[in-house]
């Protein structure tokens, strides 16, 4: 067998062992960064749950809690027709924010364009990179609070408002914390949700 077989099939053994793993947020998470024009090669996986619309929330309240390692008593959530995922946030300096995650719906091609021009400029190429585990796009949109996750092979983008810039209070440092917390929410839904 070729080097490069053996590989592919050590790798396709090792994903199917692990489909099945638990998934914990972490504290950690890295700045956003430029990436590269070259497009990500797509990840082996089923993301068809993760990119689904729907009127259920996507995380929990004790999820959202834990990204951000609050209590549950310090988060509420509601639903709204705008969006069907808000939690409204008491953050442990006693500053409020809120937190939302929803399906946006729009067709494959066009999330197929958006990605490919983004890449492709100059500016936006600043904001946008893959996520941890490669074959999504993480796309931070430079003033307005929100990430867009999005993958070529899939219909709809998954929206994750951590901020409203309009009437946030929050000081620079707390604002790269909810940020950060942002990104580090994308990579647990796409663990999370990959089949």
């Amino acid at each position: 067998m070729k080097p490069i077989h053996l590989f592919a099939s050590v790798l396709l053994i090792v994903s199917c062992n692990n489909s099945q793993k638990e998934v914990t947020p972490t504290s950690e998470m890295d700045e956003p960064s430029e990436i590269s024009v070259a497009p990500l090669k797509a990840q082996d996986g089923e993301f068809s749950r993760l990119y689904a619309l729907s009127d259920a929330c996507k995380l929990t309240l004790e999820e959202v809690a834990s990204t951000f390692s609050l209590s549950v008593a310090q988060m509420s959530t509601h639903i709204e027709v705008v969006s069907p995922c808000l939690f409204n946030v008491t953050y442990r300096d006693g500053s409020k924010g809120i937190f939302s995650i929803r399906a946006v719906k729009t067709p494959q091609k066009v999330v197929q364009k958006e990605i490919e021009s983004m890449l492709a400029s100059s500016y936006q190429s600043k904001f946008i990179k893959p996520s941890t585990s490669g074959g999504h796009y993480i796309y931070k949109h430079p003033n307005q609070g929100y990430l867009l996750v999005s993958h070529p092979n899939y219909a709809n983008r998954i929206k994750i408002q951590y901020m409203v810039m309009v009437s946030s209070n929050l000081t620079p440092t707390q604002k790269e914390y909810v940020e950060n917390k942002a990104y580090q929410t994308a990579n647990y839904l796409i663990a999370k949700y990959e089949d």
